[in-house]
């Protein structure tokens, strides 16, 4: 079952001795999350094919009769809450359909107040239903529109054939969606002759079935229950007040809350089931454990009813297929609210969804309570896969930042994997030998390669990210999208300290090798006889000792370097160095200006100076992880009496010398 988004609101009190002549003025704290749609149109003459979008009349505002009375929306720019179309988290959708990510036809781009209307410019989708909409569209054989939104401010103004007249003074707009048979339709955008609002105008059954379980007025549970309720005129006789009244509703040993509860449990396996789901609950002789008997017993009946001759395994396959795109639309919808980014095409039917209510529709969770919701759903570690898929969209947020950070050691260094913890011994990629001429018999001669002796094993690192209770049920991802896109961040800084802890031990020299010497060594002709401030003279000594190290068999390597390495002291000197500038004379030509790249370390704190072999053609250093891992990993953790969620997040790293030939050090002046 896809993502329910409407949500349930406080139902309003009407008291028998109302006065219906007086407004009465309801804040969002009682009509908070409560859906509604609402029908117009838009003139197929306003499509431009340039753009792929079409103007359109969202609302006029105009009285429409409901179930509890009738409803009309103010306009103005005060009453109307456009601020999910500015955020672009306003789709156009097909019939009001907000739960399959296919029924998105495109976005609102614009919405404004003209006048008495609301109107704004739909954008199609790059979608071949978008496109199929976009040339009936064109074409002039849809005109019809229709308003998804929610009630913020309410007031009612009045009494019509002895009905309440309530006036949103305060709406979002949610959703705007592509009818087929709009409600109305004059002065060339209307299709029914009558104004929404008018009495006996059929009712669009979605939204009356929306609107009944979101608004309930009164203690009238049976009755809001009942899908066929008539909440028309009171019996005449009596003054206005008691004709304006509402009927107190059959009493029922089902609460308000329970009887929706169970409805929406039914809805899920199906019209049939939940019809008579509605009829049990206004049945006073009926408990919630003997209606919640009865659902699972309607339940499967219809499952063997229409499962009989399917393969075994076949229906699990299909349910397993749902669960994972509904699993990865919610991932891309996390990911967009904590990276602050537009949501992927299957992550828009999550788009503005508070996590409680990601948590009750992948837990299969029917209350309403988002307390509730949280507190079970974090009960729920050995059953509940969702903070399995917080953890993901965490690990997303991570590897972003991770790879932005881009570390200096990898300027020098070779990536190489690791498929275990064991040391592992190095190969010079520079000591393969001279190809040998072949002996008068064809005999190919042997050669080998030796290994360099020196070994490098992986390291584990981690922390722990928190998710509170209190942050769940605040819907505040803020907090954990930064730490995690910190400990991305960290990660890499944390490999670069590693890297530059075993460059610059020993007194800068580097680590010790196989051969008992530091990396740079005067026995290595890797190291600067003095220090010497970078010039063309001490560069070029640095050409030398790399282009004339020997391999095996005394062969000359011929590697130049391709990086030079500084510390914040000598990087206006290196950058100067290298800088390509016209030589105005001979002598001012310098012929390394652009043959190297400048690396600037803040961990570098004296003058020294490196430089470095291109580690794709000879590598001073190798780096990995473990296996094909790219980045931290991120795993869910059950620490004992944590109120949230917890992630561990490992970081499997290696670090290692593997060549000195690859490097020279000029201790810099």
């Amino acid at each position: 079952m896809l993502l329910r988004t409407r949500l349930l609101g406080s139902a309003i009190a009407r008291s028998p001795n109302t006065d219906h002549a007086a407004a009465t003025h309801v804040q969002a704290g009682d009509l908070q999350g409560r859906s509604a749609t609402r029908q117009i149109g838009f003139k197929p003459e306003t499509y431009d094919a340039a753009t792929r979008s079409v103007e359109a009349i969202f609302s006029t505002g105009a009285r429409r009769r409901t179930w509890f009375g009738f409803e009309e929306l103010e306009i103005s720019p005060e009453a109307i809450n456009l601020t999910r179309v500015e955020l672009g988290q306003v789709c156009a959708l097909d019939s009001h359909n907000q739960y399959e990510v296919g029924a998105i036809v495109g976005s609102v781009t614009e919405a404004r107040v003209e006048g008495p209307n609301l109107v704004g410019r739909i954008a199609f989708a790059e979608t071949d239903f978008g496109r199929e909409v976009e040339g009936m569209v064109s074409r002039g054989e849809l005109s019809g529109i229709s308003v998804g939104y929610t009630l913020d401010t309410i007031e009612r103004v009045g009494v019509e054939d002895e009905r309440d007249i309530w006036r949103a003074t305060r709406w979002t707009l949610m959703e705007v969606s592509f009818v087929s048979v709009p409600a109305d339709a004059n002065a060339g955008v209307r299709s029914a002759g009558q104004t929404p609002g008018t009495p006996g105008m059929p009712a669009d059954p979605q939204q009356e079935n929306d609107t009944m379980r979101t608004r309930l007025m009164g203690g009238a549970a049976a009755a809001a229950l009942s899908p066929n309720t008539d909440q028309g005129a009171a019996p005449q006789g009596g003054d206005q007040e008691q004709r304006g009244a509402t009927p107190p509703a059959q009493a029922t040993g089902i609460g308000l809350t329970d009887g929706l509860r169970l409805i929406d449990q039914a809805r899920a396996f199906g019209g049939e089931i939940e019809t008579q789901v509605r009829s049990l609950v206004v049945d006073p002789a009926q408990t919630i454990q003997s209606v919640e008997s009865a659902i699972l017993g309607a339940a499967a009946r219809a499952q063997s009813a229409q499962t009989a001759g399917i393969a075994a395994g076949a229906a699990a396959r299909a349910s397993d297929s749902d669960r994972e795109n509904q699993a990865e639309g919610m991932i891309d919808a996390l990911v967009s609210r904590m990276t602050h980014s537009a949501p992927t095409e299957r992550g828009r039917a999550y788009r503005g969804v508070r996590i409680s209510q990601l948590m009750a529709e992948r837990n299969g969770i029917a209350s309403r309570d988002e307390v509730e919701i949280i507190s079970r759903s974090v009960g729920m570690h050995t059953t509940s896969d969702f903070p399995n898929l917080l953890g993901t969209a965490a690990n997303r947020v991570l590897l972003a930042a991770y790879q932005q950070a881009a570390p200096i050691y990898r300027t020098f260094s070779r990536r190489q994997n690791f498929q275990d913890f064991r040391p592992h011994t190095m190969l010079r990629i520079g000591e393969f030998p001279l190809l040998k001429e072949l002996t008068q018999s064809g005999e190919i001669k042997h050669g080998s390669i030796p290994d360099s002796g020196e070994t490098v094993a992986l390291k584990t690192r981690g922390l722990n990210l928190a998710l509170t209770r209190q942050a769940l049920i605040n819907d505040d991802l803020g907090a954990f999208a930064d730490m995690a896109a910190a400990a991305g961040r960290s990660a890499a800084a944390t490999e670069d300290a590693v890297a530059f802890q075993m460059l610059l031990s020993n007194n800068g020299n580097g680590p010790k090798m196989a051969d008992g010497k530091t990396f740079f060594h005067p026995d290595h002709n890797n190291v600067a006889g003095s220090g010497a401030a970078i010039s063309e003279t001490t560069i070029e000594a640095g050409y030398i000792a790399l282009r004339t190290q020997k391999g095996v068999g005394d062969e000359t390597l011929g590697y130049g370097p391709s990086r030079i390495l500084v510390g914040p002291q000598q990087e206006r000197a290196a950058k100067k160095f290298v800088a390509v500038v016209p030589a105005v004379t001979q002598g001012e030509f310098n012929p390394y200006a652009g043959d190297l790249t400048p690396d600037v370390s803040a961990r570098i704190t004296d003058k020294s100076w490196r430089l470095f072999v291109d580690p794709a053609e000879l590598a001073a250093f190798v780096y990995g992880y473990l296996r094909d891992a790219e980045a931290p990993q991120v795993s869910q953790h059950e620490p004992a009496n944590q109120d949230g969620f917890v992630w561990k997040i490992l970081h499997d790293f290696a670090f290692g010398p593997v060549d000195w030939r690859a490097g020279y050090k000029n201790a810099g002046q």
